[in-house]
């Protein structure tokens, strides 16, 4: 897979055989890019993206912080060449409004968009979209 943020549900890594790499939980994905610690050329798997969505009350103000913390660190995480899987394991992707978006159990939901940037399909898969590491572009 190609560097950048691939957003994928977990059946498209079982039913693909795609290979998993080094598990971090969404925190320390956010801890890690804040603090500037993604080691050069690694690819990570990100947990639980989903679980903190939904868990906390203000959904809108935690998606721009995501997104803001993104933007600010894109030169450094283009930097380093990574690649982030974002396994969703409770919740599904779907289309909405001709976007990408994270449906949760409760029937809510958030355009991917507002976090990654505008996401396309790297393999025509209407459950795995992919951006590059800068979230304007």
């Amino acid at each position: 897979m190609k560097e950048g943020y691939h957003v994928m549900e977990k059946k498209v890594i079982e039913e693909r055989d795609i290979s998993t790499h080094k598990s971090v939980s969404i925190l320390n994905f956010l801890k890690m890019v804040r603090n500037e610690e993604i080691e050069q050329f690694e690819d990570y798997t990100v947990y639980g993206l989903e679980d903190i969505l939904s868990a906390i009350e203000n959904r809108n103000k935690l998606i721009e912080y995501i997104h803001e913390l993104l933007r600010e660190k894109a030169p450094f995480l283009v930097g380093t060449g990574a690649m982030f899987q974002f396994v969703v394991e409770r919740g599904d992707i779907e289309i909405w409004s001709n976007k990408p978006s994270l449906k949760f159990k409760d029937g809510e939901k958030i355009q991917l968009h507002k976090i990654f940037g505008l996401l396309e399909s790297p393999e025509d898969d209407p459950n795995w979209f992919w951006h590059q590491l800068n979230v304007e572009s």
